[in-house]
């Protein structure tokens, strides 16, 4: 099976985007409300977590833009195929 070069990057951006989305907000999820005993270990796997969360987010707004590309090259691509496909007399 062959994909064509559009639809492959489109499909790779909305896996990332799905992916980044979710894996952030399972990370937040995690993240205990309460902080028991005052911790500072809790406190800092808070953080960590928090920082990991924001770096799915990134992979998430970066799936964004890789969506746009994908589209783009799609409909460039379906143009060239198109034209390509016009006989001249």
């Amino acid at each position: 099976m062959k994909i064509k070069r559009g639809l492959g990057i489109l499909l790779s951006g909305i896996g990332m985007f799905i992916v980044g989305h979710f894996l952030s907000q399972l990370v937040l999820d995690l993240i205990p409300t309460i902080n028991p005993a005052n911790s500072s270990a809790i406190a800092d796997a808070n953080y960590h977590m928090l920082a990991i969360s924001n770096q799915l987010s990134t992979i998430s707004q970066f799936g964004i833009i890789v969506i746009v590309i994908g589209t783009i090259i799609f409909f460039v691509d379906r143009r060239k195929s198109t034209n390509s496909d016009v006989k001249t007399v």
